[in-house]
């Protein structure tokens, strides 16, 4: 990921001028310099540029559309113009003819001082395109997903295992309900059995007191009897 964030700020500091290296773009410079070289670029202050020296300058957005220029250009300067203005350079390839337009001292990027390295540029090439930015765009996120993915299913797992408590718990509780449940069921029937039983003895108790009373009449009526019986003979 670090690797290819290095890669789009090299991309767009090339851009941009902002990195003492440019990249040939063009066969415009053979045989001193062939496309795709990456070539490293020296500081140097507008006065100090000479005719015959190679320079790495910025094209205007004007330029770019109205000659069909690439936003940096690599060419050799053919003359130094000295205006009131300021300071111009006229500019050409080596197997091209002379730039179409002049280029001001404030656009020059850098000199080639003769350091290159070939086929390097290509990359940078590759990546400028719209093919090579998807192709780092597809790249970028298969690394986001394959530095995210691990995460994700670690967070996945702990939810599901969350998830198997939860269900587990709350299986256990519907358990323990149902045991509570059932118990009071059958202390419902234990009480209906001693209710049942209670109201029996009620009833055996009331016969015992009918039948009781009931002795209780004979006994008297018994007695009455012989009373009569007695007060007949005397």
């Amino acid at each position: 990921m670090a690797l290819l964030l290095i890669v789009f700020v090299s991309i767009l500091s090339y851009s941009s001028g902002a990195v003492p290296f440019a990249v040939v773009g063009s066969d415009s410079m053979e045989p001193a310099l062939e496309r795709g070289d990456l070539i490293y670029l020296d500081h140097a202050a507008p006065a100090e540029v000479e005719t015959g020296n190679i320079i790495a300058f910025h094209v205007p957005r004007g330029k770019q559309k109205q000659y069909g220029y690439p936003p940096q250009v690599i060419h050799r300067v053919r003359e130094v113009k000295h205006y009131d203005v300021g300071l111009y350079f006229e500019t050409g390839g080596i197997a091209t003819r002379k730039d179409p337009f002049r280029t001001s001292a404030s656009d020059l990027t850098g000199v080639y001082g003769g350091v290159r390295i070939p086929y390097l540029g290509f990359v940078f090439l590759f990546l400028q395109t719209t093919h090579g930015q998807i192709y780092v765009a597809i790249v970028v996120v298969s690394l986001s997903l394959y530095t995210a993915l691990p995460r994700w299913l670690e967070k996945r797992r702990e939810k599901e295992e969350r998830v198997e408590k939860a269900l587990e718990s709350s299986k256990q509780t519907r358990g323990d309900i149902a045991s509570f449940s059932n118990a009071m069921a059958e202390y419902a029937q234990h009480l209906r059995s001693h209710t049942a039983a209670v109201q029996e003895l009620a009833e055996t108790t009331k016969e015992l007191r009918e039948v009781v009373s009931e002795l209780d009449r004979s006994v008297n009526s018994g007695a009455s009897s012989e009373e009569e019986k007695e007060g007949e003979n005397s």
